[in-house]
């Protein structure tokens, strides 16, 4: 005998079917009745006509963004998913960034019908956490898949998300309308160099990542700035998402030099991590003297 669904002799269905009809998430709205993820979205598709109920984006990034990831988008997240012009991000440890990654994949695989978007990380599995959270939110906008796996999604459309390790040879062969560089700092030069040439048809370069060593195309980059980029940088203390307690036990346990690295987003120690670079300047100051 086939298995009931649970949402259907839930006496919260119609009001469930209510909110998904006024276009809200399945993520965001299962929780407050108590459904399980899997068993809402499975419910959609089944009763409610599975795409058709939770329309594809009619708005801006911004709409696109709150539907996909279920919650609004914070301040800074705001002007970084707007922005038009090859980007490029510094950031604390957890500000939302990898979110927004996705969120600017989907629009981009959504309005751009036969499309690529590459997700390129120092590991195949930090690629695939963005597109594992791009897959999550186009299921969200009730978007079917006519393929998925760890490393590809394709959407009805043809457009494409893959999520690329970070090796030169790698990523050779992609033309992209999206190219995201995500922990850019470990990024080796040579995977920077083969990635350029992905957007050289007119797609856009986005570049973010918690600072390393300042050394490397990604430091490079954030001391000059290229023309006509746009430049942001965000510290955790600046998000509302972690607590001012969280930062402080952190600031505790942790050398100074890697707290502000991991969450101020502040470059460390030169190569080799005994001396700071103004250490190192100051050495040559007193030798010169």
């Amino acid at each position: 005998m086939p298995r009931q669904c649970g949402i259907c002799i839930s006496a919260d269905r119609e009001a469930f079917e209510a909110a998904i009809a006024a276009h809200r998430t399945v993520s965001s709205v299962a929780p407050g009745f108590g459904f399980r993820y899997r068993t809402a979205a499975r419910h959609v598709q089944n009763h409610l006509g599975g795409p058709r109920a939770v329309p594809a984006p009619r708005g801006d990034i911004l709409e696109t963004f709150e539907r996909a990831s279920g919650h609004p988008p914070m301040d800074w997240q705001r002007g970084f998913l707007t922005e038009t012009r090859d980007t490029l991000l510094l950031k604390g440890r957890q500000v939302g960034a990898t979110e927004c990654a996705s969120a600017l994949a989907i629009r981009t695989a959504l309005t751009r019908p036969g499309s690529t978007s590459a997700i390129i990380s120092p590991s195949q599995r930090q690629s695939g956490e963005v597109t594992v959270r791009a897959r999550i939110g186009l299921w969200n906008l009730g978007q079917k898949l006519r393929q998925d796996s760890v490393s590809l999604i394709r959407l009805a459309n043809g457009s494409r998300i893959v999520s690329l390790p970070g090796s030169a040879r790698g990523i050779r062969g992609y033309s992209c309308a999206l190219v995201v560089i995500d922990e850019a700092s470990w990024v080796p030069s040579e995977t920077f160099t083969a990635a350029r040439p992905l957007v050289a048809t007119g797609g856009r370069l986005v570049i973010q990542s918690t600072p390393g060593q300042p050394v490397g195309p990604f430091f490079d980059l954030v001391e000059n700035v290229p023309d006509g980029w746009a430049f942001l940088r965000v510290r955790s203390d600046e998000v509302p998402t972690i607590s001012a307690e969280f930062l402080e036990r952190e600031r505790a346990e942790m050398a100074p030099e890697l707290f502000r690295q991991e969450y101020e987003a502040t470059f460390g120690t030169a190569v080799g991590g005994l001396f700071s670079l103004a250490q190192v300047d100051s050495m040559f100051e007193k030798e010169t003297a």
